[in-house]
């Protein structure tokens, strides 16, 4: 499968939460089974020396982390048409008149409609204002209407950085001769670069919190490109709807019923989240970036501002200017491990500007001859 086709299939599915464990399966098995026909034999993850990044290469750990400490402002942030939304809301609130009146089924009423109240919610408020006057039911939508409208507003800029302050995936590279790369995420080739197979890389591993390991899913994208944002308008408008029927029961239902909207209302499409993480802008396109995404069914690690997958190193790749101690310690490692080393080197014979890696060290022949010098 080519990126091209990749970005098609994945915009072009939409998995809706009513589907059985069978249907989502199947209508997802085409998406996954084409990226794992893309995965490169090596991805990268370029790092600075130090204790942290480190340790985390001992102990085999691959730390996710949140959207909001990215180096990108708008990743993983969620965007969508307020005024749409707002306008759909509207139009809702109107049809519910005809539906409380008697004068529409639920059935009759526009998709509009029943895509933000299911049928449960619609009874639910209808029978919260069924014995009340035309007089009095116009002033019940009135204040439905300013609810839904101030809820809209206040909702908004939670909704926004929602995907930001949740999703937690770490990012990679399909290239490891790029000077450009090695210059801003491995503290100017002065850092280090770790290879990871990622062929046949299970949808389920191991990931932790603390001293803790809890099974979770977590799954490999590439990045997709393009001038404009993803637009997450009925994912928004879903997320807004939900929030909107639950607070409306809590502050206005003269019953005071407790509803949990999502449980009723079907996301529209579950892939949305990823959607709104793997797409960026043009600008970072010669990164040539995949990501590993962690979905966490425990409260504990969703709220987690890092968490690790347990994944091996292929290889390490030390930058050009790396100082002897780090690479010494390196070294130490890729030996306990069995894992090769490379030494990126300036291509001085070569016209284009890509980074040449020599081996320093295999696990299963004899051991180069490390350079002191950065040349």
């Amino acid at each position: 499968m080519t990126l091209r086709e990749y970005a098609k299939l994945m915009n072009d599915t939409a998995l809706q939460g009513s589907l059985s464990n069978e249907e989502y399966n199947r209508l997802y098995k085409p998406l996954l089974d084409g990226i794992q026909s893309m995965i490169p034999p090596m991805l990268f993850r370029y790092r600075s020396c130090n204790e942290l990044s480190l340790q985390a290469l001992w102990d085999d750990k691959i730390w996710l982390s949140k959207g909001n400490v990215m180096n990108d402002d708008y990743d993983a942030l969620l965007y969508f048409d307020k005024a749409k939304i707002t306008a759909h809301v509207l139009q809702a609130i109107n049809e519910f008149s005809r539906f409380t009146s008697g004068k529409v089924s639920w059935e009759e009423l526009p998709q509009v409609v029943q895509r933000f109240f299911p049928r449960e919610v619609l009874c639910q408020m209808r029978e919260s204002v069924a014995h009340i006057t035309a007089k009095d039911m116009e002033t019940y939508l009135r204040h439905f209407e300013a609810f839904s409208q101030n809820a809209i507003k206040a909702y908004s800029p939670k909704i926004s950085v929602l995907t930001q302050n949740t999703l937690k995936f770490a990012c990679f590279s399909d290239t490891i001769t790029s000077a450009n790369m090695w210059g801003h995420y491995a503290s100017s080739s002065t850092g280090f670069s770790i290879g990871y197979n990622f062929r046949g890389f299970p949808c389920v591993d191991s990931v932790g919190e603390g001293n803790s390991e809890l099974p979770t899913r977590c799954e490999l994208f590439p990045i997709i490109y393009q001038s404009r944002r993803y637009d997450a308008t009925p994912y928004a408008e879903w997320l807004l709807i939900c929030s909107l029927v639950n607070d409306y029961f809590k502050t206005f239902s003269s019953q005071g019923n407790i509803l949990d909207a999502a449980k009723i209302l079907p996301c529209p499409d579950m892939l949305a989240p990823i959607k709104i993480m793997i797409h960026k802008s043009t600008e970072w396109k010669s990164e040539h970036e995949w990501r590993l995404m962690g979905t966490f069914a425990t409260p504990a690690l969703l709220s987690e501002e890092h968490t690790f997958v347990k994944k091996k190193a292929s290889a390490i790749y030390l930058g050009r200017n790396i100082s002897p101690i780090y690479a010494r310690l390196l070294l130490d490692i890729a030996r306990e491990k069995r894992i090769p080393v490379y030494k990126t080197l300036v291509n001085a014979n070569s016209r284009n500007y890509h980074l040449k890696p020599r081996c320093v060290f295999s696990p299963d022949g004899a051991e180069k001859v490390w350079p002191l010098t950065t040349n």
